[in-house]
């Protein structure tokens, strides 16, 4: 297991805790290699787009409503990147919702067959 600064997490035994039956997140990360960290790696002008995209999604699209930001059209690119964003965070969620009802299946269902009983 990992702390949030990425050390590794150690026991009360002084030795790492182990992972237990969570397949590492390697697996569901668009990276897939630290290799491919560059091309994966959001440029500062992408997250302030990503940023104004949450914005407008946290006001119920009022920023974009009419069209008009600080009394400037906005262009049609901008609402299709806004548009995209919005789609990948809403793919995401559902992810995350997916994978935490499938995580707690197997727990479920490791316990009802005795899987941390000895």
């Amino acid at each position: 297991m990992f702390e949030d600064d990425g050390s590794k997490t150690i026991g009360r035994d002084g030795k790492p805790v182990p992972r237990l039956n969570v397949p590492t997140p390697c697996s569901t990360c668009p990276r897939k290699s630290p290799d491919n960290e560059a091309a994966t790696t959001l440029t500062p002008k992408n997250i302030r787009a990503f940023e104004f995209a949450l914005e407008n999604r946290a006001t119920g699209g009022a920023l974009v409503l009419g069209q008009v930001v600080a009394g400037r059209k906005i262009p049609p690119i901008t609402l299709a990147v806004l548009s995209t964003v919005d789609q990948v965070l809403r793919q995401h969620e559902t992810d995350k919702i997916a994978a935490a009802c499938s995580l707690g299946t197997l727990t479920a269902m490791s316990s009802m067959l005795g899987g941390g009983k000895k």
